[in-house]
Formats: C-alpha cells, sequence, structure tokens
C-alpha cells in the first residue's frame, strides 16, 4: 500500500513548478489549471471512498490513514468553486453567455450521468433484487437512494445551473444577482439539512457561490491575497482546523440540522482558501494531473461502480491489489466512457443545438 502512497504523491508533485517566494502564478486559475487540480481531487476522492470501504470491512490499511478523512465534501467543495467561478467567468466575459445556457450545460451534466445509469443498472437491480418496490423507486426518485453512487453532487450541480440561469437572466444588476445567488444557495443548504438531515448536500454547496464572488472581484481579491499571502496562508489553516473543532460540538447539540452545517461550511471556505493561495506559489500542471482532470467527471461517476464490483461480485481480499485494480479500471473505464459521452454530445450539438 506504500507503492500506492508514493505513486499518488509522484502524480501530485510530477514536474511541480514553484513560483518562488516572491513571485505568483497569475494563470493559477486558467482552465489548464484548474483543469489538473480536478484531476488531482477525482484521483483521491477514489483513494477516500477505497480508504472508507476498507475501514468498513474491518481492512484497515495505516497508508491510506492520509486520505481517511472527511475528505470527500471537502473535494467535492473544490469542484463547486471550479464550476462557479467558470459560470461567473463565462457571464462576464460572453455578451450572450445566457443565451442556450441550460441546453448547453444540462446535457453536458446529464449526457455522463445516463451513461453510468445504464452502467450501473444491473448490478444495482441484483444487489437489490429483494428491495425492489415502490418504496424503493420513490427513494430514488427523491433521491433518498442513488442508481449512482455519490451522485447526489450532480442533482445539486443540476439546480445549481437552472438556478444561476433563472437568476442571472432576470436580474441584470450584477452584484444583486449575485447576492440573490448566495442567499439562493443558503437556503438550498437549510432545505436540504432539514430534509435529507445529511450533511453532505448541505456541507460544500456554498463554495459554489463563493466561485461566483472569486470570479467577480478577481483582480482585487488575487492582489489581496498576494500582499497578505504570508499571513493568509497560515490563516486558513487555523480557520479550517477551528472549524473542524467546532463541528463535532454542533453535531452533538444539533445533529444534522442547519446549525451544525455552518461550521461545515466554513470547513469547505477554508479548504478551498487555503487550496487557492498555495496554487498561486506552485503549479500542479503535468502529464498525469492533466489526463485525469479530462476524465474527473467520469472518475467521479464511475469509481463507486468499480468499487462495487470488486466488493460484491469479485472479492479481491489483497488489498494492495484491490486499490491497484479500481484505480486502474476507473481511469479506463472513465476514458472510455467519456469518448461515448462526448460522441453523444457531438450529435446532440449537431441535432439540437444548431437549430436553437
Amino acid at each position: 500500500m506504500f507503492i500506492i502512497t508514493l505513486l499518488f504523491i509522484f502524480v501530485l508533485l510530477y514536474k511541480v513548478r514553484f513560483a518562488g517566494f516572491k513571485g505568483y502564478f497569475d494563470d493559477y486559475l486558467s482552465i489548464k489549471s484548474t483543469n489538473a487540480f480536478k484531476g488531482i481531487m477525482a484521483i483521491t476522492i477514489v483513494l477516500h471512498h477505497l480508504c472508507r470501504q476498507f475501514a468498513d470491512s474491518g481492512n484497515y490499511e495505516i497508508w491510506l490513514r492520509p486520505f481517511d478523512s472527511p475528505m470527500g465534501w471537502l473535494i467535492v467543495s473544490v469542484f463547486f468553486f471550479f464550476s462557479g467561478y467558470g459560470l461567473m467567468v463565462g457571464y462576464l466575459h460572453k455578451s450572450d453567455y445566457l443565451k442556450g445556457f441550460l441546453l448547453k450545460r444540462l446535457p453536458s451534466v446529464l449526457f455522463p450521468l445516463l451513461t453510468a445509469t445504464v452502467l450501473y443498472l444491473p448490478f444495482q437491480l441484483f444487489l437489490n433484487k429483494d428491495n425492489l418496490n415502490l418504496t424503493y423507486l420513490f427513494d430514488i426518485l427523491t433521491a433518498k437512494e442513488f442508481i449512482v453512487r455519490n451522485c447526489w453532487y450532480v442533482y445539486s450541480i443540476l439546480i445549481f445551473y437552472v438556478l444561476f440561469f433563472v437568476i442571472f437572466k432576470l436580474i441584470k444588476n450584477t452584484k444583486l444577482a449575485i447576492f440573490v445567488f448566495t442567499l439562493s444557495i443558503c437556503i438550498y443548504e437549510i432545505v436540504c439539512a432539514v430534509v435529507y438531515k445529511s450533511f453532505f448536500w448541505s456541507a460544500s454547496s456554498i463554495t459554489i457561490a463563493f466561485g461566483v464572488i472569486f470570479a467577480y472581484g478577481y483582480k482585487p481579491i488575487t492582489e489581496f491575497i498576494k500582499k497578505y499571502y504570508y499571513f493568509l496562508l497560515p490563516a486558513t489553516v487555523v480557520g479550517y482546523i477551528g472549524s473542524m473543532a467546532i463541528n463535532p460540538i454542533f453535531n452533538k447539540i444539533f445533529h444534522f440540522y442547519p446549525p451544525e452545517f455552518i461550521s461545515e461550511n466554513f470547513c469547505c471556505l477554508f479548504f478551498v482558501s487555503f487550496l487557492l493561495i498555495v496554487c498561486l506559489k506552485f503549479s500542479f500542471v503535468n502529464i498525469f494531473t492533466t489526463f485525469l482532470g479530462n476524465i474527473s467527471y467520469e472518475m467521479y461517476l464511475l469509481h463507486g461502480l468499480v468499487m462495487m464490483i470488486f466488493t460484491d461480485f469479485i472479492k479481491i481480499d489483497n488489498s494492495i491489489l484491490n486499490v491497484a485494480l479500481v484505480i486502474s479500471l476507473t481511469v479506463l473505464l472513465s476514458f472510455l466512457i467519456q469518448k461515448v459521452n462526448k460522441l453523444i454530445y457531438k450529435n446532440y450539438s449537431k441535432h439540437i443545438l444548431c437549430r436553437n
């Protein structure tokens, strides 16, 4: 397992660049940079879920300990931030950005979800053959159960795309639209915390609003970070640790109700802020992170399927072989399915988008 950890570190640090103590990478939020970081987050979340699987089965591996933390929703907070940032950059720099917005954005999320659902379905039906009733169907329709594992993030992002379109279409004052969008995300979190009573739905969503705000104030915010860099770097770490320390207290008192996810929101905000500050000094763009970044969405959707196969259908007791197979097949499957998704979207664009 130590070899797996070393390989992860190699992928992360291969050709890493340092801007120097007085220098900064001004392209730290370029498409190239954010795509590479998505690749790092994608492989990290696979390792995190593998770690949780081993822990649940009693086959805990010490070398996976760095990934045995509340890492899943923190990683999703990074994806949410990049989504919000990308939405706002597009809105600010393209005068016709909202034209056909939903016809472009929603299928880019839905098509990979549908292909993943087709792959998951026979395995899920087999595993749940004794529970195939109206209750199970209702739970799927109300997002209390999922055919595609961990796809709560996908449902959320679809809702946020619609919210963004409606709000920025109706409100022409950009600052007011940002405020209303942020308020809408907060309301969404409260509703999810009350209805689902699960921190997954409400812990990390706030960072999509953070991404929108960051994009709007990109220049002054970046200059502020540069000016106070060596103060803000440790401050975000302290803020993150403090938020994490408060969270268990809130959990005992409120148990998944709105006051608890406030501390989780701050955890995510400090976590994302720390990573942004780090990326101003370090560039993690390399051939591996770029490749993984290109298939990061498919990896997020499909790694649960591969894990399911090697847990419920093919038993592999050797943890090193298990991890190696899950990662390898997840990457391979994601690469192949992405090709299918691109073909589907290409035909969709040709026959549907071109008519609008």
